[in-house]
């Protein structure tokens, strides 16, 4: 994504893994706290692990923020 970005000559400003703990959600249902998206206690302690050791491989979306 920084890639292409900067091929449309934006500034990458920003790049940050984020949402661990619906990685988990999607991974599994005993992470569901409910079936609109919503993760459990074990889901939010397991994905603040993930977000602290391996942010980039654990994140199930990645937020850019560039500018043109």
């Amino acid at each position: 994504m920084r890639e292409i970005l900067q091929k449309a000559e934006f500034k990458v400003l920003l790049e940050k893994p984020v949402s661990h703990s619906f990685s988990l959600y999607m991974l599994c249902e005993c992470f569901h706290a409910d079936s609109s998206g919503k993760t459990n206690f074990l889901a939010e302690w397991v994905a603040w692990i993930l977000k602290k050791w391996v942010p980039w491989e654990s994140a199930n979306h990645l937020m850019f923020v560039g500018q043109k």
